[in-house]
């Protein structure tokens, strides 16, 4: 079932097109690129498979061996639903709102996981909150700032009687999705923590000499318990 491929952005994804050299170490990162691109396209469980032998040598040629990466796609991965646990400021579907990822809609084409538009969602939630002053807003998933993964991929799974479980940790960011068992559908979890909201308390104007202070006041329309951001 494995036919050779010619997509552009399979073959740019892999390492060697600059060094020319072979690496078993640039080989698996290369597996984990395509896993990426494939990840990308919605094909959250897709398999990539290293294949290294030795070209006989009755063959001919300089070529002494030779690499196929067998790539699997699977099914893409529909988002059936998706929850934010940890917020109580916000509905989950006001947040919904501010996110490009939508769960799946009978009447709309979309609805597909893509890791990269996921990442920029969390960046895209993150940025809401402070403008609701939350600045102690996080992703209890992220990594510590100046911490990556420790594995060649931010993907990690486990198992309940009901699912199973993909966790992915980035650097200050991460999320969860679930995938039912015997199902092709998946669900999708942010768990946030929101912090406390950053109110105003006094606000004192110093310096003010050219403008009077009520008309800076009048300005800034700041006023005592006022959100800040």
């Amino acid at each position: 079932g494995y036919q050779l491929t010619h997509d552009e952005e399979l073959l740019d994804a892999l390492p060697f097109g600059e060094s020319g050299l072979f690496e078993f170490d640039e080989a698996e990162r290369g597996r984990q690129d395509l896993l990426g691109v494939m990840e990308n396209r919605g094909h959250l469980f897709a398999e990539v498979q290293l294949d290294f032998r030795p070209v006989p040598r009755e063959l001919g040629g300089h070529v002494e061996n030779a690499i196929t990466y067998y790539v699997t796609t699977g099914y893409v991965s529909q988002v059936r639903g998706m929850a934010f646990p940890g917020s109580s400021h916000f509905a989950d579907s006001e947040l919904k709102a501010v996110i490009a990822t939508k769960a799946y809609d009978f009447l709309d084409a979309g609805g597909y996981a893509q890791i990269g538009q996921l990442l920029a969602d969390l960046d895209v939630l993150r940025q809401f909150y402070r403008s609701a002053g939350f600045y102690e807003f996080r992703y209890p998933l992220g990594l510590p700032e100046g911490v990556t993964s420790s594995t060649a991929s931010p993907r990690t799974r486990s198992a309940t009687k009901s699912a199973s479980v993909f966790e992915y940790r980035f650097e200050g960011k991460g999320f969860r999705i679930r995938r039912p068992h015997g199902e092709n559908f998946i669900y999708v979890d942010i768990p946030i923590q929101e912090g406390r909201q950053t109110r105003l308390g006094r606000l004192q104007v110093d310096g003010a000499s050219q403008i009077p202070e009520a008309e800076v006041r009048r300005i800034i329309r700041l006023r005592e318990g006022d959100v800040v951001s």
